[in-house]
């Protein structure tokens, strides 16, 4: 993220990482969650709730979707990307673009590049 990131441990539904740059208000979420164990089924069970719903590619083989109460993501240039890492487990994604972005790149395109990555470094890849 370049010089002026700051990063911090969060345990909000689980361990994760959050990486921000106040500069450009650019930040990423990567969330491990511990809220139930029913993997991407509890999602699926309550789609009818979030206004975005958006099944994506897979990423790294596993099954993704963007989700969110509200639609704002371009508006707002924020996505939440929740991949179903196992039948129980699952892993989120946040991605809040930089200022000049938001309305200008996808936001759920770019939580997914960043599952991708990450998900990669996990299981050893490069």
């Amino acid at each position: 993220m370049g010089t002026g990131a700051t990063s911090e441990a969060t345990n909000l539904g689980g361990p994760g990482c959050e990486w921000h740059k106040p500069q450009t208000q650019l930040a990423i979420t990567v969330k491990f969650l511990k809220i139930h164990d029913l993997g991407l089924t509890a999602l699926y069970a309550n789609r009818s709730q979030y206004q975005l719903f958006r099944e994506l590619d897979p990423v790294a083989s596993y099954p993704a979707v963007a989700w969110g109460l509200t639609d704002d993501s371009m508006t707002k240039g924020q996505c939440r990307v929740r991949v179903g890492i196992s039948d129980r487990a699952t892993m989120d994604f946040i991605l809040k673009l930089s200022e000049k972005n938001v309305g200008k790149m996808d936001p759920c395109a770019g939580a997914r590049e960043v599952a991708q990555a990450v998900i990669t470094n996990i299981q050893g890849g490069n």
